[in-house]
């Protein structure tokens, strides 16, 4: 069991990290409130379907809808924070603070879902989050401690701090409505509460882009299918282990990412980049051995 959940939360990850690569082509031409927005309704087309395999709709218990509505609502605030967060201030300064999202698992999932690390998942998890902070570390000039002095001064990152706060909570939430229903049918009811929630936020903020939506819809379609893939193979990750692990084996994303900048599109901080992508290997090994 444990080399099925590994897989599928490397999966997750790269998913992930070829969402990230075309997302950042996509924010340059597409208004980012309609892309949050984007992600979510062009997941439907590819998730609903699913609805009508087999068992697909479980045996619902008591907790499931109130449970899946909170993590929907939680996130979609999580959602526009990174995107303010984003616009605020540097990336290099922002970005960085996503690194501690499995930190704070540490803290969240024993009080909310009963869920503790061994040592040995612990050591990986650390090591994951140290090696995440190091990929990010872009300028030298800026020194290591950049994005902390940044706290004090500009509002993203504390904002994008929070963000992750918000994220290690509902990534609890996850765990608790799969335990209640099955991977996939909360999969398919939490990305349809994402887009019901996101519609009215983004139509309010971006009316006058819709017409991106439309001019770009096959990409938005690719983006909405890579998050179908993500989300069903994240959730049924976590319903075999513990949330910790796959959200430390999910970060590690960044290292495709990270590396395509480097020997793709030529951006600096390679030396960076190899040793925070070893670092987060390392890691992914400890979580493997826990």
């Amino acid at each position: 069991m444990s080399i099925s959940w590994l897989f599928l939360a490397l999966l997750t990850a790269v998913a992930e990290a070829i969402k990230d690569i075309l997302g950042k082509q996509t924010h340059a031409r597409i208004d980012p409130w309609l892309t949050v927005w984007g992600l979510y309704l062009f997941a439907l087309p590819t998730l609903l379907p699913l609805l009508f395999l087999p068992d697909a709709v479980p045996s619902v218990q008591a907790g499931f809808w109130p449970t899946v509505i909170g993590s929907a609502l939680l996130n979609t605030v999580a959602m526009f924070l990174y995107i303010h967060a984003l616009r605020r201030s540097d990336l290099s300064l922002t970005i960085p603070m996503l690194a501690f999202s499995p930190l704070f698992l540490l803290l969240t999932s024993p009080l909310m879902i009963d869920e503790s690390p061994s040592m040995t998942g612990m050591i990986g998890i650390l090591l994951i989050v140290i090696g995440s902070y190091v990929l990010n570390l872009r300028s030298r000039a800026a020194g290591p401690w950049a994005p902390f002095r940044a706290m004090l001064q500009t509002p993203g990152p504390r904002l994008m701090l929070m963000v992750t706060l918000l994220w290690s909570i509902g990534a609890n939430l996850d765990k608790m409505a799969i335990r209640y229903a099955s991977p996939l049918f909360y999969s398919i009811a939490v990305y349809t509460l994402m887009a019901l929630f996101t519609a009215p936020v983004a139509l309010l903020l971006a009316r006058d882009r819709l017409g991106d939506m439309s001019r770009h819809a096959r990409i938005l379609a690719l983006l909405g299918t890579l998050n179908t893939f993500s989300i069903i193979c994240q959730m049924t990750a976590t319903a075999v282990t513990l949330v910790p692990y796959v959200i430390a084996v999910k970060r590690t994303s960044i290292v495709l990412g990270v590396l395509w900048g480097g020997f793709v599109l030529r951006e600096a901080g390679l030396t960076e980049r190899l040793t925070g992508a070893a670092i987060m290997l390392a890691g992914v090994f400890f979580i493997a051995l826990a």
